[in-house]
């Protein structure tokens, strides 16, 4: 839907930066979901509550996500194993290194804080985003094509 409204707009053509549209309203509902998450986990409102504001989270990380791989394999199709492989290795490091963490974090400022600045740090990345919807074509121009050196 969001990329047929681009394409209407932009005389057929979609560019990699069109897939990081999806990631504002997403990451909206990531910072609500984190905010809403901690004060639930804080105030021990009842499990369900905690359920459904875990999902909202999930499910804003699974757009994100998704965004951030359409366009990163859009800018450079050609490398389309190392950029998956640098993108699974980043999910697993930050997998980690949230758990690793978050377990102190919530422990010393309590969850409702912890998930509020987290969720900060997650609305404060949106500036990456709207950087490389800026300046992401200008980049890679400058840089050019994924050259792999094959070895014999």
């Amino acid at each position: 839907m969001v990329g047929n409204y681009y394409i209407r707009r932009h005389a057929g053509r979609l560019d990699p930066e069109a897939r990081l549209i999806i990631t504002y309203p997403a990451t909206l509902i990531l910072c609500l979901s984190l905010i809403l998450l901690g004060f639930s986990f804080q105030h021990q409102w009842h499990y369900m509550v905690i359920a459904i504001f875990a999902t909202a989270q999930c499910f804003g990380v699974m757009i994100v996500t998704t965004a951030i791989n359409a366009y990163l394999l859009d800018c450079y199709p050609e490398g389309s194993g190392e950029v998956s492989a640098w993108i699974t290795a980043s999910r697993n490091w930050s997998g980690f290194m949230s758990t690793y963490v978050q377990i102190e974090w919530v422990e010393r400022l309590g969850p409702a804080r912890a998930l509020g600045i987290q969720a900060a740090i997650t609305f404060a990345s949106l500036f990456l985003i709207v950087f490389l919807q800026l300046y992401g074509k200008r980049i890679r121009r400058w840089q050019g094509r994924m050259v792999f050196r094959v070895w014999k």
